[in-house]
């Protein structure tokens, strides 16, 4: 199996949970190629952590 690369350039991806754990990578994974990230979860101060990770 090969590994697919997405290319953003415009769209936006939500992610849920994504202050740790598969969330917080799922967010990475999308920033990565340009998607606009919008995390939600329920810890404010790991929210901050991964925008900081995204940006």
């Amino acid at each position: 199996m090969g590994t697919t690369v997405a290319q953003f350039h415009g769209p936006a991806a939500i992610v849920t949970g994504g202050g740790t754990g598969t969330g917080r990578a799922t967010a990475r994974t999308f920033a990565e190629p340009g998607a606009r990230v919008l995390a939600a979860g329920r810890t404010a101060a790991r929210l901050a952590e991964t925008a900081a990770e995204v940006r």
